[in-house]
């Protein structure tokens, strides 16, 4: 639920200025993640675009322009890496919890152990803006959230006995 709750209200938009990819939170559900402008910079209407254009370039005019997220600071900047740490945290120990009876504060402690490293990870991915990196990264913040996960399951059983 967490995870369709992520794709409907995180987007990443590609800043038609600049040309940097950056994560945002979306004013109302879509399954609509990607937004760019076909415009850009350039002195053209939105009635000489093809209608393919047209529709990718009233997206991002509602979403991006619209809510003032490309010109102001976003005040919900934090929500896409906590939205993501925290589907990451559910799906892992998910995994581990039929293996143990965990008391509520394991799965928080992960959570707020590993929101920093999520952060961290989605900058390199906007900055770097690669496949072969954001494929990289994201193994990596997955594998670290199984580790840490696996190594606090551990404790918790060896406490136990």
């Amino acid at each position: 639920m967490l995870i369709l709750f992520s794709i409907l209200f995180i987007g990443l938009y590609r800043d038609d200025e600049f040309n940097e990819l950056r994560a945002f939170t979306k004013h109302r559900p879509t399954t609509k993640m990607y937004f760019y402008s076909p415009i850009g910079m350039q002195p053209l209407n939105i009635e000489d675009l093809t209608p393919e254009k047209r529709v990718e370039q009233l997206a991002f005019n509602e979403f991006i322009i619209g809510n003032k997220i490309q010109f102001s600071r976003d005040k919900l900047w934090f929500i896409p890496p906590l939205l993501i740490q925290l589907s990451l945290t559910l799906l892992t120990f998910g995994l581990f919890i039929t293996l143990t009876n965990m008391r509520i504060l394991i799965p928080i402690l992960h959570l707020s152990i590993l929101y920093v490293f999520t952060a961290l990870g989605l900058t390199l991915i906007t900055i770097i803006d690669q496949f072969s990196s954001t494929l990289i990264i994201g193994i990596f913040l997955l594998t670290i959230n199984l580790l840490l996960a696996k190594f606090i399951v551990n404790k918790t059983i060896q406490n136990k006995f």
